[in-house]
């Protein structure tokens, strides 16, 4: 800056000054020697001891030396004493210039680092919201390739699912199939489908199945939509060798990923001949619905095991002619049924909710009947739980139409 570099000059400008003030003032002090020099030469004393001290050559030079001074010491003094008023004139004047041009210089110098200070802070304030933005930034950054990823995620979910939903119903491997259904031959069918080509793909698996476990097909013919997805499975539930059939069915159709629906309501079932069940092959439900209709079989299959079981367990401890031995292993049997029924009613219900949200959105205030797991009736109709079943009113869920 201009002004502090004409300071700087200043300052040492009234320093040179103030330095030349003090010289002078020296040599004035030392010319006020001479007169110290003529007293010292006229002390007897003084001149015993310096002549014994030095040569007579020097000597001789050092008393012309005091008579030259002695001749011109009026002069001599009063040249020093102009040379002391002068030096001390100028450090006088100089000394408080040199000061006050010093402060000046100073208080710049504080002002600069004041400023210096304050840029510092804002810019160390600007590196923090920096590095806070980078910060915030990077967080953002994270959280868009989350969603980018869940997204992706989702979206290969949903072309998976719609290519699975696009193809039959795959029953696999038809041998070992229709070994298992041999332990009830003899059970008659009554085969349904729909009229898409992938449904009737899946019951012409099922028809072969039947015929070479020596299940007779007492008919094949289509039916419309009936409200069930998956393959429903009709049986009177008075006919105890058609329920334990269409459980053998639901099991192997469980353990294949296939999912099914037991229905025993009489009005769904009517007319179905006695060792006969009804098997229909409806559309191919959803990802979401049909993991829901698969809990629900398994449900269904654990619950008719544990009642065995129970019942077993009961017929033991009314005989008295038993020895126990095989309670043990039905206790065992029955807790281990009693959790993984637990745990399935666990999914069941979260299962439920993912699908009314599905159905009805996750805010969905209307007024409503959630039916889980229960049967009711409204003015004569039977009101029956699940979300397999025709919507009737919003969020309640009524029997659907018979399996004909």
């Amino acid at each position: 800056m201009p002004l502090a570099s004409n300071l700087s000059e200043s300052l040492a400008t009234a320093q040179s000054l103030q330095d030349a003030g003090s010289l002078l003032v020296l040599i004035g002090v030392a010319l006020e020697l001479t007169e110290l020099a003529i007293k010292l030469e006229e002390s007897e004393r003084f001149c015993i001891w310096f002549r014994d001290s030095i040569d007579d050559a020097s000597l001789k030079i050092l008393q012309w030396f005091v008579g030259f001074l002695k001749q011109k010491k009026l002069p001599a003094e009063a040249f020093s004493v102009a040379l002391i008023i002068l030096g001390l004139s100028l450090e006088i004047k100089y000394t408080g210039e040199a000061n006050r041009i010093s402060a000046a210089e100073n208080a710049i110098l504080y002002d600069k680092s004041a400023l210096a200070t304050k840029e510092a802070a804002q810019a160390n304030e600007r590196a923090l919201e920096n590095e806070l933005t980078a910060k915030q930034l990077e967080i953002r950054l994270n959280e868009t390739k989350a969603q980018l990823a869940n997204a992706e995620a989702r979206l290969n979910e949903s072309i998976s699912n719609l290519r699975e939903e696009n193809l039959p119903m795959d029953i696999g491997e038809g041998n070992s199939f229709a070994e298992t259904l041999k332990s009830r031959a003899g059970i008659g069918v009554e085969l349904r489908t729909l009229a898409d080509a992938k449904s009737q793909k899946t019951a012409d698996s099922l028809r072969s199945m039947f015929i070479l476990a020596g299940w007779p097909i007492l008919n094949f013919k289509p039916i419309g939509e009936v409200g069930d997805d998956g393959v429903a499975i009709g049986f009177n539930k008075s006919d105890s060798s058609a329920e334990m059939a269409a459980l053998c069915l639901s099991k192997l159709l469980t353990e294949r990923c296939v999912p099914s629906i037991l229905i025993n309501d009489p009005i769904r079932v009517l007319d179905v001949p006695t060792n006969t069940i009804i098997v229909a092959v409806m559309q191919r439900p959803t990802k979401l619905k049909a993991d829901f209709m698969l809990i629900r079989a398994k449900e269904t299959i654990l619950r008719n095991e544990y009642n065995v079981a129970g019942a077993r367990l009961e017929e033991i401890l009314r005989s008295p002619r038993t020895d126990g031995a095989e309670i043990p292993g039905l206790i065992e049997r029955l807790q281990k049924l009693k959790a993984e029924l637990d745990e399935l009613s666990k999914k069941d219900k979260d299962l439920s909710d993912q699908l009314h949200e599905s159905e009805f959105g996750a805010n969905s205030d209307s007024p409503s009947v959630k039916i889980h797991n229960s049967t009711m009736s409204i003015n004569g109709t039977v009101v029956r739980g699940g979300v397999t079943n025709k919507l009737i009113i919003p969020r309640a869920y009524f029997d659907s139409e018979p399996l004909r």
